[in-house]
């Protein structure tokens, strides 16, 4: 996960109400706690913004940082130009664009220096959790669990992500943006697990 923080691109892909916006900011907020010199930038990559709020904005304008806005249809060089710091890129939608743009950035500046995060929200179920691998699962993505405050990650969510060999990031909640983003290493694991196990003994 600490590695994924290093990357010159993190691309945030998922499902609509999955919390991919708010994770964007949370990864930026983390990223600049474990080093204060860094500002990474947050990149919108909506064709066109609804009525609905700018979410993105907001976190841009709580955190200090720059938000920046990226269209789709234009040339792959446009995107490298937009900033030459860190970018968290908000894929906003499912569409096979989107996944021909996280390839095209690949290749244009180097697979080692972008990853991409499949958000996906705590409690889905297993063919859920396999519709989403099966749509992203060719950017090898890392994936986050979020809203893990509203519902436990079950041991059959991480059943899954070991049988379609998909690596786990990180487990967040849904209403902090400092310091709420846990990186899923063993100890953050075990630990996570063994309270469900302990919850679960004392509900029966």
């Amino acid at each position: 996960a600490n590695e994924v923080l290093k990357s010159k691109v993190i691309f945030i892909v998922g499902p609509s109400g999955a919390g991919k916006t708010t994770l964007a900011a949370k990864l930026a907020a983390r990223i600049m706690e474990q080093d204060n010199a860094l500002k990474p930038s947050l990149v919108s990559t909506e064709s066109q913004l609804t009525n609905k709020k700018d979410d993105l904005s907001h976190y841009s304008k709580l955190l200090n940082i720059q938000k920046l806005h990226y269209k789709l249809d234009h040339d792959i060089n446009d995107f490298n130009e937009i900033c030459d710091d860190q970018m968290i890129v908000d894929l906003c939608s499912i569409s096979e664009e989107n996944k021909h743009f996280v390839h095209n950035v690949r290749n244009k500046i180097g697979a080692t220096k972008v990853a991409t995060i499949l958000c996906l929200p705590t409690g889905g179920s297993k063919q859920f959790i396999e519709s989403q691998i099966n749509v992203y699962g060719a950017l090898k993505p890392i994936v986050a669990f979020t809203k893990a405050d509203e519902c436990k990650v079950y041991p059959r969510e991480l059943c899954v992500l070991a049988d379609k060999q998909i690596k786990m990031g990180f487990i967040t909640g849904s209403k902090t943006i400092l310091g709420s983003v846990a990186a899923s290493d063993p100890d953050v694991l075990s630990n996570y697990l063994e309270s469900y196990l302990s919850s679960s003994f004392e509900n029966e």
